[in-house]
């Protein structure tokens, strides 16, 4: 009987010791974020954004562009909610040369049902595009993009 259970709790060990080396063997599969895929390393700004920040920002190589892929937590109680965000891919003068949107999910205000406690969310957006070296992503809500002259994100106000 102990025989038994010594060779069970072997196999159980070399099944997990198997799924553990598939599992990171080919090429960094489970083992780095984004499943191996590489990360470009991009300057972004947040501009305007209203009682939210950035916590995190990659730029992350896909076969047809990229994928812009960051978290965006309210920072200040009482702040307005949003749906999307618009991302601008900046020339190295400043220009804004293509643009892409991501939408948010959970961070709508309001009252009664609508109401949102939530204090982050996700946003991902593909692009058919790869930002090159001194390109800039600037990052802003749509409303606030549409509430300047040419619908663009405001500029970062320099303090």
């Amino acid at each position: 009987m102990s025989a038994r259970l010594g060779s069970l709790s072997r196999s159980r060990a070399w099944r997990t010791v198997t799924a553990v080396w598939l599992c990171i063997a080919p090429l960094g599969g489970c083992a780095s974020p984004y499943g191996g895929a590489e990360r470009l390393p991009v300057r972004y700004e947040a501009v305007a954004l209203s009682g939210y920040g950035i916590r995190y920002f990659d730029v992350v190589a896909t076969r047809s562009g990229v994928r812009l892929h960051g978290r965006i937590c309210r920072e200040q109680r009482g702040a307005r909610g949003i749906s999307a965000l618009r991302l601008e891919r900046l020339s190295e003068s400043g220009a804004v040369i293509t643009v892409a949107e991501a939408h948010v999910q959970g961070l709508r205000s309001g009252v009664g049902r609508t109401r949102s406690i939530q204090p982050c969310s996700l946003f991902n957006a593909d692009a058919p595009w790869r930002p090159t070296a001194g390109q800039t992503i600037r990052i802003c809500t749509t409303d606030e993009a549409r509430a300047t002259a040419g619908g663009v994100c405001p500029r970062p106000h320099v303090g």
